[in-house]
């Protein structure tokens, strides 16, 4: 017994001495390459997919805000909660998420979650996966309406002026009310053969309502689609109610003319953020915007002199020398004369205004 003491003892020392430099311990480790989301699906009681306008999730232990997705990011309608990303701030550490999903400026969803975090990638602890949205998230008079099980969707056609279906790099589909992106569509879907712009999984957001959407469809970077549909909404399914769902497009090479558009007096712009991982606004030299495709900068900004929360991109002025077209940019941020970060855009310019179609309005550098 007196021998089996110091192995005993030098056994809990070891193990001890593992947990107290397990950070220390991550720059000798060898990650895979695989890179991990944790992600949620969202559901209501009939087992239809939920489209939510936004998530946010929160770490517990700080109160903030540390991941924030809007709808057109989400696909399949599984939402990101947490991902490798991640790893350098939280390494080797558990934490304690909570999920807040939105419709319609309401908050629908509140979920608690723990995620694992070693020197590679993350792991769900605890929390669910698919959540159920019950009925008092929804409209009132909605409640005890029984729906059918049939999923019903609203698929148009795109083709030449051959009869030829002609295949989209994306189609956007708007909301022309407030003119918010409602999804994206990049390939045809196969049981109807055509570009499906409406289901119902958006009932839970849209229930009893009629909607006007827009339809923008892109090849090559040029508009050369823009449909405007009218769809009405009732608690349980989606109905077309007017626009055509066989668009014919007479020369698919040439974008959209502007000479009829009717433009709003609002300047749009877009616009980012550059902070630390604390959350803090950091001091830049200037930024530079370049046309990634010309290969040119197209805007210097002297971070310098700036003043206000955010830097202006591109705006409304752009729109002579875009219109109808996407463009992708580049912004580079240099600080003491050094690059400290690089970020891809995709701009959607119409007749009238730019928008930010891909890409994050907040940076985070180290």
């Amino acid at each position: 017994m007196k021998h089996l003491l110091p192995i005993i003892l030098f056994v809990l020392l070891g193990c001890n001495l593992e947990d107290e430099t397990r950070t220390e311990n991550c720059d000798q480790t060898a990650c895979t390459l695989e890179y991990r989301t944790i992600s949620i699906g969202v559901k209501d009681t009939n087992n239809t997919p939920v489209a939510l306008d936004s998530l946010q999730v929160v770490d517990l232990g700080t109160g903030k805000v540390v991941l924030t997705s809007q709808k057109y990011e989400f696909e399949g309608y599984r939402y990101p909660i947490f991902h490798d990303g991640f790893v350098a701030t939280y390494k080797n550490q558990q934490v304690n998420l909570e999920s807040r999903g939105y419709v319609n400026g309401q908050q629908v969803l509140t979920e608690s979650y723990t995620v694992d975090v070693d020197c590679c990638h993350v792991s769900l602890v605890s929390g669910t996966t698919e959540v159920v949205l019950s009925e008092n998230n929804y409209p009132e008079e909605c409640a005890q309406v029984l729906c059918t099980q049939e999923f019903r969707s609203i698929p148009i056609t795109i083709k030449d002026a051959q009869g030829e279906m002609i295949s989209l790099d994306k189609l956007e589909v708007i909301n022309a009310k407030n003119n918010q992106l409602i999804k994206t569509v990049t390939t045809v879907d196969d049981l109807f053969k055509g570009y499906v712009i409406f289901d119902d999984s958006f009932v839970s957001t849209y229930a009893n309502s009629e909607l006007s959407i827009v339809c923008r469809g892109y090849k090559n970077n040029l508009k050369i689609v823009e449909e405007t549909y009218t769809v009405l909404v009732d608690c349980c399914h989606v109905d077309l109610q007017s626009g055509t769902t066989e668009v014919v497009v007479q020369d698919p090479t040439q974008a959209l003319s502007c000479d009829e558009a009717f433009c709003t007096k609002d300047i749009k712009s877009v616009f980012i953020t550059v902070k630390d991982t604390m959350g803090n606004a950091v001091s830049l030299d200037r930024i530079e915007v370049v046309d990634v495709q010309n290969n040119n900068v197209i805007k210097t900004i002297d971070a310098t002199l700036h003043k206000g929360p955010g830097y202006i991109l591109i705006n409304d002025d752009s729109v002579e020398a875009y219109a109808n077209q996407q463009v992708q940019i580049q912004c580079k941020g240099y600080r003491n004369q050094q690059l400290i970060f690089q970020r891809d855009f995709l701009i959607t310019v119409d007749c009238c205004h730019v928008y930010l179609a891909e890409g994050a309005k907040e940076i985070v550098v180290n």
